[in-house]
């Protein structure tokens, strides 16, 4: 991998509409080496009806695995999203664990590109690890 990493930081944008349709082109014109999301990645509520439309729509290149219908997923995994709130109004984020293919426990994780090192937390409060400084997320980070 080079030593010039170009990513793109996405977050609220889980609605299937055209203003993310706009977005996820602006995105994709700057030619990034991934995407990361903070998170609202599935609108309304997260549920598993909702994001492939939400989601693999816009961005299935960038998903790997990808299981959805939008066409071909990448050839590694280019997109990192966290939890937002509105991805945990489903039952314990499922569809959203069901989907992505992430490091760790896909709730929060860490992952190195290049010469940088990322991490992707959950601070919503029915992350199971817990959010506070002592819970097993922050002894984690």
């Amino acid at each position: 991998m080079s030593q010039t990493v170009r990513f793109a930081v996405i977050g609220d944008y889980g609605s299937g509409k055209q203003p993310e349709a706009d977005v996820a082109a602006l995105v994709k014109s700057w030619n990034p080496d991934l995407i990361i999301t903070t998170g609202d990645n599935n609108y309304p509520d997260g549920t598993s009806e909702t994001i492939d439309e939400n989601i693999g729509q816009f961005f299935h290149e960038y998903i790997s695995p990808y299981i959805g219908g939008y066409g071909e997923g990448g050839q590694e995994n280019r997109f990192f999203p966290s939890l937002g709130n509105h991805d945990w109004h489903s039952i314990g984020a499922q569809p959203y664990l069901d989907y992505f293919t992430l490091p760790g426990n896909e709730r929060y994780y860490d992952f190195t590109w290049g010469p940088v090192h990322f991490y992707a937390l959950d601070s919503d409060s029915r992350e199971p690890d817990g959010v506070g400084r002592s819970s097993q997320q922050a002894v984690w980070l």
